[in-house]
């Protein structure tokens, strides 16, 4: 174990980090300038010569988890920044299952099931995140660990922000016009299973089945370490060399600058006076990274686990009407939504695949005058969403096909609306949708641009066939924070 972890801190660490010099060394260079005896200045070049080495491979210990959790946040695609398909902007027929761990922020042109399409800005906040990164810091919150409000932790909320309200409405819109309020929607939702957890059982059993596996990509520290002792007699040399030169006039501070230089002398040596030493440290790292990359089976595990959210959402139409006959009065708009949500997802262990599912049904928060009753609609959406290949420094893009199917009680708006574009839109009815979206990530999965094509045989208002393009962009914090170095 030992030396699967020696060699997680090579990678993890990066060359230019393994150079690093630690507390220990100053205090072993300190003892060798403090000794008054040759036993003593033996022992503290001993132990600078042992300090060089931890340099070399310091901060193990918790590097093995870290790297999993930080690859977890950078690869995996379950996030919702966006808003849901009855947005006036929306990329997403599916909902994915899980809100931003602190904060995230979108926006998005194009409706999937909407007549009239618009922009929608949508921010997802996690209040209990907020307040534990400000307490214990980012990275364990972005990087989903236990230990502060755990509970808490497993509730968002969104609010959805309609930008294109407030402008000139559609010419053949003859009795429908937009509202300057953009307010459009606002969610609540709680996390009621989450297996995707890095501090859950099910990553630990993976983790542990990964490592029986990864043992044998340590086996370059052997050889590491058999390369490294030739360098201990120079290093002593020079220590011995360097204490030779010391005058009566030279202070502490002075000696202990002149040994610290000899270290990071040794220790930038080291790679030049052997290229094989340089050769193992950098092979070390490359193989540490490909093995964790390559190895989906531990990924899979727990980034393919069980989740369910229930949710809970408030949705305000975006118009008002001029007078319907005695019915509507000028001015007035349609009632607002309530909807009520449930969202499941699972991948398979041995793909890179996942799928997700949304349950939900709508109603109205008031019954006007002709209305059947308070129920609007009942929809049903699934995908299945690939994660690509992995692009260094960008993330892992994925590719989704999903599906939708809405059954309309009752009229759309709630109240007959003559004419729109010349057709009747106060008809009930079924709505089906397909989508195809490729989602493109950058600055390692912090910023993700979400590009979709979606067809339908009718839209909201009105029973004619569409077909669709919608564009986003999205920002998530998680991987943004979610560094390993970060406590």
């Amino acid at each position: 174990m030992t030396k699967l972890r020696t060699l997680l801190a090579l990678s993890a660490l990066g060359l230019g980090a393994l150079w690093a010099q630690s507390s220990a060394t100053n205090d072993a260079v300190t003892r060798v300038v403090r000794a008054t005896v040759a036993n003593d200045r033996d022992d503290g070049i001993a132990a600078s010569w042992q300090a060089l080495l931890d340099d070399l491979f310091r901060e193990i210990d918790d590097r093995l988890d870290r790297e999993g959790e930080q690859m977890l946040a950078r690869r995996r695609a379950d996030i919702r920044n966006g808003a849901s398909s009855g947005a006036a902007g929306s990329t997403t027929a599916a909902l994915n299952p899980l809100l931003p761990a602190a904060f995230g922020f979108s926006f998005e042109n194009g409706s999937v099931v909407r007549t009239i399409s618009g922009n929608s800005v949508t921010i997802a906040v996690n209040p209990a995140g907020l307040i534990c990164a400000s307490r214990v810091g980012v990275a364990p919150v972005a990087l989903r660990e236990q230990g502060c409000q755990d509970f808490w932790r497993r509730w968002g909320v969104s609010l959805t922000f309609d930008t294109s309200r407030g402008k000139n409405p559609p010419p053949t819109a003859s009795t429908l016009k937009p509202l300057a309020d953009q307010f459009a929607e606002a969610a609540v939702r709680f996390e009621v299973v989450n297996q995707r957890k890095p501090g859950s059982a099910r990553f630990h059993e993976g983790l542990k089945a990964w490592e029986k596996d990864a043992k044998a990509a340590a086996d370059p520290i052997n050889l590491l370490q058999v390369k490294l002792t030739p360098f201990r007699k120079e290093f002593e040399t020079q220590m011995g060399a360097a204490i030779g030169r010391f005058q009566p006039s030279d202070t502490e501070q002075q000696e202990i600058d002149a040994l610290l230089k000899v270290v990071r002398d040794v220790k930038a040596g080291i790679a030049n006076a052997d290229p094989e030493v340089s050769a193992l440290l950098r092979g070390a790292a490359n193989k540490w990274r490909d093995t964790l990359k390559a190895d989906n089976a531990l990924y899979n595990t727990f980034a393919h686990g069980w989740v369910a959210t229930a949710e809970y959402a408030l949705e305000r139409p975006d118009i008002a009407t001029e007078a319907v006959g005695t019915i509507v009065p000028a001015g007035t708009r349609p009632p607002s939504l309530h909807t009520a949500r449930l969202v499941v997802a699972r991948g398979l262990l041995n793909y890179n695949l996942d799928f997700t599912l949304n349950f939900s049904s709508s109603w109205f928060d008031e019954k006007r005058p002709e209305m059947t009753s308070l129920w609007r609609n009942v929809q049903v959406a699934g995908d299945a969403k690939w994660r690509l290949r992995d692009i260094a420094d960008f993330g892992t893009p994925t590719f989704l096909m999903a599906g939708l199917y809405m059954y309309l009680n009752q009229r759309p708006l709630g109240f007959d609306i003559p004419q729109f574009a010349g057709t009747q839109i106060n008809e009930p009815g079924h709505v089906g949708v397909f989508q195809a979206k490729l989602e493109l990530p950058t600055a390692n999965a912090a910023v993700r641009i979400p590009i979709s094509f979606s067809y339908s045989n009718r839209t909201d208002l009105i029973k004619e066939r569409d077909v669709r393009g919608q564009i986003g962009i999205s920002l998530n914090l998680d991987s943004v924070f979610a560094d390993p170095a970060k406590k």
